[in-house]
Parts: structure tokens; sequence; C-alpha cells
């Protein structure tokens, strides 16, 4: 088995998979960290390949991303979040700071703008699913988890929630949940030692710093809940 991490470019996944003897791959169109495998357009890729699948022609599959992937695979993606966000219904109910002293045309323009590109973003995850679907790829889906976020309520699938990453060496308590499409999670939980700082959300910078795990985190996520297999923490039991 490989491993396919689309839109992650930080190596955290790779390393960890790679101490479990699995090869791992990261796929995305920026390398900030160096580590990035093969950089992608991946919007590009999956609506390049969706369109193919639904004329049945694919002029030059060697360019294609998904072209070598194989059934014994696993694809990992950290799909982009913006819209989905909880933060996100702030702007479209006018309520982000973004908007003080703004004009309400201004305000309405840009909840269009944003209606437009979250859209977009949700046909593209649909896509990629109705990829992965069509080619039976093991798959799962990372993003955030909150009663607000816009797949909580519009996607067709069921998640695997790990409601405290801190509990698995992570520096934050956030929830964060994963799809699993094609396979199924484990039910092992491993504690880990409590990191010294905990960092809360609201203090970190937005961007990528708020999405990075540890290599803590990442490995026993790994062990626990992808390949249910045992780990030296100081309690594992099944939940």
């Amino acid at each position: 088995m490989k491993v396919h991490l689309f839109f992650e470019q930080s190596g955290t996944w790779k390393r960890a998979f790679a101490k479990f003897g699995i090869t791992a791959y990261d796929y995305d169109i920026e390398n900030q960290f160096n580590q990035t495998d093969f950089q992608y357009d991946l919007f590009t890729e999956i609506e390049n390949e969706y369109q193919n699948m639904q004329t049945l022609e694919r002029p030059n599959p060697a360019s294609c991303v998904f072209n070598g992937i194989s059934r014994k695979d696993l694809i990992i993606a950290f799909f982009p979040c913006t819209y989905f966000c909880e933060n996100n219904m702030l702007y479209f109910t006018g309520q982000n700071f973004n908007y003080r002293n703004q004009p309400k045309t201004a305000v309405l323009n840009d909840i269009i703008d944003r209606a437009e590109k979250q859209h977009y973003f949700y046909k593209t995850l649909l896509k990629f699913c109705y990829i992965v679907e069509n080619c039976g790829y093991k798959c799962i889906i990372e993003t955030p988890n909150s009663p607000l976020h816009f797949l909580t309520n519009h996607f067709p699938y069921k998640c695997y929630v790990d409601r405290n990453r801190s509990l698995r060496g992570d520096i934050f308590n956030k929830p964060t949940r994963y799809y699993f499409i094609n396979c199924k999670p484990h039910n092992l939980m491993s504690y880990s030692v409590t990191p010294k700082q905990i960092k809360k959300i609201k203090y970190m910078n937005h961007g990528i710093e708020r999405s990075l795990m540890t290599d803590e985190y990442v490995s026993t996520f790994i062990a626990d809940v992808i390949l249910g297999i045992s780990t030296p923490k100081i309690q594992q039991k099944e939940i």
C-alpha cells in the first residue's frame, strides 16, 4: 500500500507513515516546506478527471494525478475548508469584523462572491468523491468539526470525529472530523502525555499554521484509527 496525501505539503503525515514502513507522497500546488513530492493544481486535476469520466475520454492519462493510484493504495485529502468552516458563517450573516464601516452594498457584493466560491469548492469536493467512488479508491477526507461547518448538513458521508486532538499528543484540543470512503476507521484510542502548552485557535495566525498537526498526534492517529494496531502509549482501549 502507498498513501497519497492530497493538499498536504508539510511532510508530517509522510514522515509518520514511514515509521510504519509505508511509503507516502505529498501532493500540493505549493511547496512552502520543501516537502511536496508532486506539485499539481489539484482542483484542475479533479475537474479534468471528472470530465473525462463523463465523456469516457482519456486523451492523456499519463498527465493525470490519479494515474498510478491503485485500489490497494490510500488517498488522504486535506481538502481546503476556507469556505466550509464555521467562521465563514460570519461572512454570510454580515457579522464579520472586516465588514465594519462598509456600506451595505459592498457587504452584499462580498457575500455574493463568497457564496459563488463556496459553491465551486463544494462542487469540486463532490467531483473528487465521484472519482474516488468510480475508481474504488480507499480515501479519507479530513476537515474541521463544528456544528455550523458547511459539510455537517451538506455531505452524503458519515464521519469519524476525533473530539480532542490533544489526547493523542497534539498542541490543539480542537475536534477534527474524518470521512472514510471505501474503508472504515478502527476504534482504538491511545492516550498520550498532554503537551505542556495547548494552543487556542483564537490566538493562532490564520492560514497554514492553524492546520498543522504534531508528529506525535499523526503517528498515534494512524496507528489507532487507520491501521488499528497497538502503540506503546500510556493507555490504549477500544472506543
